[in-house]
C-alpha cells in the first residue's frame, strides 16, 4: 500500500514539477493512512507553490461493499491539508477529466502568475541535449 519501494526513486520526480496527484486507493485503508507520509515526502522536494490535488481512486459503481474510505473522511482530510479533493473510477471513467482539468488549471494558473515557476533555481543546473561530432557533422546523442 503506497508503494514505498519506489519512495527512493520518487524525490527526482518532483522536481521541476508543475503539478502533483496524490492518489490513494478508496478500498484500501493503508493507502490513505500513507498519504501523511507521502504528502510530507512531497513537501519536502517540492516547491510550496506547486498545485496538488487529492484524488481517491477505485471508486467504481460495483465497489460500493469494498470501500473503506468514506467521502466525509478523505474530504476532510482534503480541506485540512488546503487540497481540492476528487473520488474517481478509471475503470468507469468517473471524474478522471474532472481531476485532469483542475491539475491542468491550477498549473497554467501559477504559471500565469509565477511566469519563471518551472525555471531551476539558483544554483541548479540545467541538462539539455548532448551534441556529438560523428564524422565532421553533428548529432543529437541518441538519435539517427
Amino acid at each position: 500500500a503506497g508503494q514505498e519501494r519506489f519512495r527512493v526513486i520518487t524525490s527526482t520526480y518532483y522536481r521541476g514539477a508543475d503539478g502533483v496527484i496524490i492518489v490513494y486507493d478508496v478500498t484500501n485503508g493503508d493507502s490513505f493512512a500513507n498519504l501523511k507520509d507521502w504528502i510530507t515526502e512531497m513537501e519536502r522536494h517540492c516547491d510550496k507553490t506547486v498545485p496538488k490535488i487529492l484524488v481517491g481512486n477505485k471508486d467504481d459503481n460495483d465497489n460500493e461493499l469494498g470501500k473503506v474510505v468514506l467521502t466525509s473522511d478523505a474530504r476532510a482530510y482534503a480541506e485540512q491539508k488546503g487540497l481540492p479533493f476528487f473520488e474517481t473510477s478509471a475503470k468507469d471513467n468517473k471524474n478522471i477529466a474532472e481531476a485532469f482539468n483542475e491539475i491542468t488549471r491550477l498549473a497554467l494558473k501559477r504559471r500565469l502568475i509565477q511566469p519563471n515557476s518551472g525555471q531551476p533555481s539558483a544554483g541548479a543546473t540545467r541538462i539539455g541535449s548532448k551534441r556529438t561530432v560523428v564524422g565532421g557533422t553533428q548529432k543529437k546523442c541518441c538519435t539517427s
